[in-house]
């Protein structure tokens, strides 16, 4: 607890005067539900007080999954602007991007390289899910000098880091060790990844020479499947009845713990004073294990329906704040209201932060991302964004893609404006499920479903959704946000908003006929089958290599 103790004396609200870029650390959650960080059954002061004294979004917007969001704030657009409607496309008929093949297009200058012009030295530790199947795609050839992580979404083990690729009987993991044009496995598959990515981010901060500006992009792998957990953390939470929530809170805590250690450091080599950090999380949380405790404000701000997969605003509307010294005062500890979307951050970085330009190169989607900073410095200003599109139905992506198992589907089109949020198409299980039950009495872990290999511990989740209960939105629904966070009032039908129907569904129509094709890579459009081929190409390195990788 020491680290805690270190940051309950910090100071954080002195008057600084930065003369210089200021650093930046963006941390990505993984899978992070809205109430996760402040149910009464976890524990997680360090980004409770981060939380607490920062800015925090309260209408941010993301994709339903992972790698749609991720690339989103890597480039700053609109992930379906990419051509990266869903993780992968097996809910379309006919559709040959399996997640493997597909990267946000090279023609995209990312948000690393962008800020490398300008003077910062850019590092990425933790999940990229950005791309990988060429090297053109991978972190280290696209702005960041080093990188240490998973190129996929990593669902196999925390431990070994095993790749989710079959490769048959060879072992091979998916943890690379990349500087500039080298990629190398990270000749490490015992140790815990969170435990590995704060060992790597630590370094990178001590190393670091503080008359120039960082970019750090930590991403931890917590909370996300395979819902893993050493054993000695989840033995803090015997107070926690049920196995699952058991991992999910001990997951929590691991996070928490290196979040301490990257701004201890920070603090030790006098950086921190200068520097700016941005949590979010990819996703809501999922309805499967997350720790959803919707009264933690006392107003019911975040009494979201849904989780991850869904479109409710439980699953596209996460978490996500910012703490710095360099936050005025009159923000400190309060809510940013506005409509922000993830990709919104890379223009504030690169123009609000770093003093640059975030232009759109030729042969790109239109920059839609806008630089919130000065309506973070000032809170009389509204935010710069009046509009959110979340996701839509184009040519490529048409309305008749399958049904996923969470009764939603990655074509359902979903736009908010101002109060006013339509979904075109089903939008997912819509349950709101809270958990923030204590047991009165110890509860060892292995009760209900979780098991143990020695320290490493796991259980899966469960709380599936009602198969045979009606499906939301299949014809349209509409929300007043404002009025109804909970997305229980359809206004659909409703003759009153009639217009208001018609000209969301036509910003939809319009946005969809722009979209471009699936952002598979180009030589990679014909087959489906490229395990084998990555299998080839990566068994002598042990680690997943891109196609045409060669050392």
């Amino acid at each position: 607890m020491a680290l805690v103790a270190f940051l309950l004396a910090i100071s954080p609200w002195a008057v600084y005067s930065a003369s210089s870029k200021p650093h930046i650390v963006h941390i990505m959650l993984d899978d992070t539900g809205r109430a996760d960080l402040n149910n009464p059954l976890v524990e997680a002061p360090v980004m409770q007080r981060l939380m607490s004294e920062g800015l925090q979004f309260s209408n941010h917007y993301v994709f339903r999954v992972c790698s749609p969001s991720r690339s989103s704030l890597q480039s700053g657009r609109y992930p379906w602007a990419l051509g990266l409607y869903d993780n992968d496309g097996s809910a379309y008929d006919n559709n040959n991007a399996t997640g493997d093949n597909m990267a946000i297009p090279a023609a995209y200058k990312l948000l690393p390289e962008r800020l490398a012009e300008l003077g910062y030295e850019t590092h990425a530790v933790g999940k990229w899910h950005c791309g990988f199947a060429q090297k053109a795609y991978t972190p280290t050839y696209r702005g960041y000098k080093t990188f240490l992580g998973y190129y996929k979404a990593m669902t196999k083990d925390y431990w070994t880091h095993q790749s989710d690729i079959d490769c048959g009987e060879t072992f091979v993991k998916d943890m690379t060790d990349a500087e500039g044009s080298t990629l190398r496995s990270s000749y490490d598959n015992t140790t815990f990844d969170a435990d590995l990515f704060g060992d790597r981010a630590v370094n990178i901060i001590t190393q670091h020479n503080v008359d120039n500006p960082l970019f750090l992009y930590f991403a931890l792998h917590n909370e996300h499947d395979p819902h893993q957990a050493p054993r000695w953390i989840i033995d803090r939470f015997k107070h926690v009845p049920d196995d699952t929530y058991k991992v999910t809170a001990a997951l929590i805590y691991s996070m928490d713990q290196q979040i301490a250690r990257v701004v201890q450091a920070l603090n030790e080599t006098g950086m921190l004073e200068n520097t700016v950090l941005t949590f979010t999380s990819d996703n809501g949380g999922p309805l499967d294990h997350a720790l959803n405790y919707n009264t933690f404000t006392g107003d019911g701000r975040f009494k979201f329906r849904g989780g991850k997969h869904t479109m409710w605003e439980g699953g596209v509307n996460s978490i996500a704040w910012m703490w710095s010294p360099l936050l005025p005062q009159a923000v400190q500890g309060t809510y940013y209201d506005g409509l922000v979307h993830i990709s919104d951050f890379a223009p504030t970085y690169v123009e609000g932060l770093a003093g640059g330009q975030f232009t759109a190169a030729p042969g790109t989607y239109n920059v839609t991302s806008v630089n919130l900073w000065p309506s973070i410095l000032d809170p009389s200003q509204s935010s710069p964004r009046d509009e959110v599109i979340v996701s839509v139905q184009s040519p490529y992506a048409p309305a008749t893609c399958h049904q996923d198992k969470w009764l939603a589907r990655a074509c359902t089109a979903v736009i908010r404006k101002g109060a006013m949020k339509l979904i075109l198409g089903p939008a997912g299980d819509p349950r709101i499920i809270l958990v923030n039950n204590s047991s009165p009495e110890p509860v060892e872990f292995g009760h209900s479903g979780g098991k143990c290999d020695g320290e490493h511990c796991g259980s899966k989740g469960y709380h599936g959704p009602d198969k045979h209960g009606a499906i939301p939105c299949q014809d349209g629904c509409l929300f007043n946000l404002t009025a109804d966070p909970s997305e229980s009032n359809d206004l659909y039908k409703q003759p009153e908003y009639a217009r208001v129907v018609q000209d969301l569904t036509a910003r939809l129509a319009a946005a969809g006929a722009s979209a471009p094709p699936w952002a598979i890579i180009p030589g990679m459009e014909e087959s489906k089958e490229w395990s084998d081929a990555l299998c080839h190409v990566s068994r002598p390195y042990g680690t997943v290599m891109p196609l045409d990788y060669t050392n």
